[in-house]
């Protein structure tokens, strides 16, 4: 009996080719996807970077404009009182007595002018302090001279003001530290209009007579132009000039250059045009200019320095 072989023929096992490519195909786009996706994000990412600092730059230079605004308004109304200007107007005309003088004829800032910036800056008051509660010698004699020749209602209710006038020592002493950082030493004083100024320790107050008496005083011409920083300083400049009192003695007015009365600007007939004559922005050339330094203290505020003729 013939014995019988069986052979089983085994096929070799084929490849899935496509199973293999779409595997490729499927991680090439999963690449493809994730690359997309990542440079949108990173897109978008530096969009939303670039607004925010957009809008971070807009914020900044709007708070430095506001930051030069702000210095700017406390230049204007720091110079206004030293000037005894009471709002902040640009161009106006003033007496020119007082401490206005020592400024401009001298360039001074010594500590008597300082004191008279300081109250002439504060609010006039009418006389409202009773006598008994004053220990100034010299107060309570002029009251005295006052009450001889009027009555007493005058004094406290009627022409007193026209006489004497009273001015808050706290007020004074906040506009010292404002105007030249530093506390101020309460003492009599001189000026040229009001003659005299006296301060009662006892009341915190001064007094002064609020009249010299007549009228016909030259004016003074400021006009206000611009302010400038640099470092810790801050520059105030300002154009200065007079305007002759014609309208009073019934000649013309006369508008000088300088309070040296030097150069004649213009010779005004007219004495309501000559009352109304003020600097303008077109004109301002033609006067003399000045320039006031103010400096930063510790907590950064500014305080007046000291005050340049340019020309």
């Amino acid at each position: 009996m013939e014995e019988q072989n069986n052979y089983e023929i085994k096929e070799p096992k084929k490849k899935n080719t496509s199973t293999i490519i779409f595997t490729i195909i499927f991680i090439i786009l999963i690449g493809i996807i994730g690359y997309l996706t990542f440079t949108r994000v990173i897109e978008h990412s530096n969009k939303q970077n670039n607004q925010e600092s957009s809008q971070q730059k807009q914020e900044s230079t709007k708070k430095e404009i506001d930051a030069r605004e702000n210095v700017k308004i406390d230049i204007l109304a720091k110079t206004n009182k030293i000037f005894n200007i009471k709002d902040n107007s640009k161009s106006i005309s003033i007496n020119y007595t007082g401490n206005i003088v020592e400024i401009l004829e001298n360039l001074s800032l010594n500590d008597d002018n300082k004191i008279r910036i300081a109250v002439n800056a504060s609010k006039k008051h009418k006389l409202h302090t009773s006598k008994e509660k004053l220990s100034h010698p010299k107060v309570i004699e002029a009251i005295n001279d006052f009450i001889a020749n009027h009555t007493i209602e005058d004094y406290f209710t009627g022409d007193g003001i026209s006489f004497y006038a009273q001015y808050d020592g706290e007020e004074v002493e906040k506009n010292y530290k404002e105007l030249f950082s530093e506390q101020i030493n309460h003492r009599d004083f001189n000026d040229t209009c009001p003659f005299e100024y006296y301060y009662d320790s006892k009341t915190n107050e001064y007094f002064s007579n609020s009249q010299c008496g007549g009228i016909g005083y030259d004016e003074l011409l400021y006009y206000f132009d611009k302010v400038t920083t640099k470092d810790d300083e801050t520059y105030a400049y300002i154009y200065i000039g007079l305007k002759g009192n014609g309208r009073y003695t019934g000649e013309s007015t006369k508008i000088y250059s300088d309070i040296d009365k030097k150069n004649i600007v213009e010779d005004i007939t007219d004495p309501q045009k000559g009352s109304d004559y003020l600097i303008e922005d077109n004109k301002k050339e033609e006067f003399t200019k000045y320039k006031l330094t103010y400096k930063l203290n510790d907590l950064y505020q500014y305080y007046f320095d000291k005050i340049e003729r340019c020309n």
